[in-house]
This record gives structure tokens, sequence and C-alpha cells, in this order.
């Protein structure tokens, strides 16, 4: 007696189906999933009202199969990183950017896959794997400049968006503005009497460290600051690159009194070699970084930074994404802005440097 009463509380606890549902209203199995999935054919409100009370009351949950064979959707988008490696995918940037990301497609009912097929995501090999319907639209975080994104962009079969340094054709992008930021970094240290500013760039290639590269090259000559040979080192926005980068400047016969790093990681880097060197920041060189992660208010001194709301542009790419994959039009083209947060790692210059 005992083990039956517990065979029909088993039963009782499994979940319902849509046939359990269509059989409880006498409807047919069809034009339950059609209330349930919103289609692909269309049913009177009385009905889905009905079928969505009897599947609360039976405990319903929507099998994501089933249902993407009824609509036809994968109900699931792509994330897509400039590369596949351990130091990129413990990025602060990229962590911000697919946290933003993860968080905009739980809300929508989407979910989320990464792809780590290959080293530096060729957009032609990512679209023919993605091809078979395990996604609906794909999201590209930061990707290369290349002519052949730009090329690709323009058949690209699958809805598309890209949290990017620049516009892609074709493709909807979402931008920070990458010169207001440069621009903000360098008026903050020309205001305090810097004119021998150096800066350390992201990884050539990448849209975000061309855009700002070229904006310090840009504003250091309209601001006259001094040119000297080598004061623009490359640093792949890595500490270890960063630290590199910082040694060569320091290194230098005519030593910069202030140093613009693209983004905060290369500045935390520059901050440690720095240290090790002796040489003292803010007292004996300023440094900037960009993007204010986490980490920049942590370090020791508290790191001067633009901010970019990179949470933000990661929802902000996947209700574009959710909108074009639903058929509805959207701007092709978004712009966020920036910020100079002032904190410990900037100040007069104390003398001159050697």
């Amino acid at each position: 007696m005992i083990v039956r009463k517990a065979s029909k509380r088993i039963e009782s606890s499994m979940a319902a189906t849509i046939k359990d549902i269509a059989q409880s209203l006498k409807l047919s199995m069809s034009t339950v999933s059609y209330a349930l999935n919103g289609g692909p054919r269309s049913v009177s409100e009385d009905v889905r009202r009905k079928v969505a009370l009897r599947a609360r009351e039976l405990g319903y949950r929507p099998n994501k199969i089933a249902k993407s064979l009824a609509t036809g959707r994968a109900h699931a988008i792509a994330l897509v990183p400039p590369q596949v490696s351990e130091d990129w995918f413990l990025s602060p940037y990229l962590i911000l950017a697919f946290n933003g990301v993860v968080k905009e497609a739980g809300r929508r009912g989407l979910d989320v896959v990464v792809y780590t097929a290959v080293e530096e995501a060729d957009p032609s090999e990512v679209m023919a794997k993605f091809q078979d319907g395990r996604v609906d639209g794909v999201i590209f975080v930061a990707p290369f400049v290349d002519k052949q994104l730009h090329s690709f962009a323009s058949t690209c079969p699958l809805p598309s968006a890209a949290i990017t340094g620049q516009p892609v054709d074709g493709i909807s992008s979402f931008c920070v503005d990458n010169e207001r930021g440069i621009r903000l970094s360098l008026q903050h240290l020309y205001g305090l009497g810097h004119r021998k500013i150096a800066h350390i760039a992201g990884r050539r290639g990448l849209q975000d460290a061309e855009a700002r590269r070229m904006a310090f090259l840009n504003f250091a000559d309209e601001m006259e600051l001094c040119q000297s040979p080598g004061y623009c080192e490359e640093g792949d926005f890595t500490i270890e690159g960063g630290r590199r980068a910082m040694r060569q400047l320091l290194s230098l016969p005519e030593r910069p009194t202030a140093v613009v790093c693209a983004n905060d990681e290369m500045a935390i880097g520059a901050l440690k070699q720095a240290a090790n060197m002796g040489i003292r920041v803010p007292h004996d060189v300023s440094v900037t970084g960009f993007d204010d992660s986490p980490n920049s208010s942590f370090v020791i001194p508290s790191l001067t930074t633009v901010r970019q709301p990179i949470m933000s542009m990661g929802e902000a790419a996947v209700g574009a994404l959710a909108s074009l994959i639903a058929g509805d039009p959207y701007p092709s083209l978004t712009i966020f802005p920036t910020e100079l947060i002032v904190r410990d790692s900037t100040s007069y210059p104390t003398k001159e440097t050697p």
C-alpha cells in the first residue's frame, strides 16, 4: 500500500506534455503547440489563454527542441571572441562584454553558444559552422580589422551584430567613442602640464587598438606634443605586454613624463614595470588606462582611466540581434560615450625627465 502511494506521487510529479494539455482541453496537439509557441499558425486569444492556464495548472515545461521545430528557430545566439585562448577569456573586457550578452539573452529566453573552434575566428568559417540551424544570429566581440570581414558582412547569411572599435558595413555595430576617450586622457595630462606623452597601443589589427592609436597620433600632433622616436609602443592588450612596452619607454634617452595606455591591463603592467625600475607613479611618470575595468580602482596607485559601458554594449547588441532575427529593422551603428575617471596615477610633472 505504501509503495502504491509513493508510485502515485512520482507519477503526479512527472512533467506534463503537450498531449496532456490537448487531451484535457479536447484540442488537437498542433493547436496547443501553436498556442504555446506563438506559431507558426495563429490561434484565437481565448484558446491561447486557456492553453496557458492549463499549462500552468499541469506544471508544463516547454521542450526547447520541440519549440525549435515548431517555430523554425533555435532560440540561441552565438558569441564569437576575436581569438580563442586562455588569456582572452580572462580578459576583463571580454568578461564584461560576455556578461552583458548573457544577461540580456537570459532576459529574452535565448541560449548563448560561445565559439571556441579556432584561434582567430574567420567570419566565413564561423558562419559556415552556424548555418546548420544551431543559432539564429551571431555577435562578434572585438573582431580583427580585416577586409574579409567587411566583404563578408554584405552577404552575411545570418543576422549579425558586432561590439567593435569601428563600424562594420552590413553588420549592426556597437562602438565606443574611442577618439573622445583618448582626447579626454590627453587633455587631462596636457592640463596638468605634460608635453612628453607616450602611448602604449593594443594589438595591431584589433579595431579598438587601431582607433585609439590613430586618435593618439592625431591629437598629439594637434596639441604639438613632443614626438620623440619610440613614443608609441605596442603592448597587445595584456599586462605582460604593458610591462614590456613600459620598459622600452622608460629606457628612452628622452623619457616621457606621461603614458596613455589603450586599455587597463596594459596600464597595470606599466605600473608594475615602473615600480620594478624604481620609477614612481605619478611623481616621476603619470599613467592612464582605458575601460575602467574592476581592477583599475584596486591597483596602487589607483588608475586614472577612460570608462566605457562595456556591459551595456553587450546588452544592446543582443537587443539589436533579437530585433533583426524577428525581421525588424535596427540602426546599423550605435556609438556609446566615454568618461574620464581621475584617480591617483596622474599628477603634475614634478621634474624634467632625462
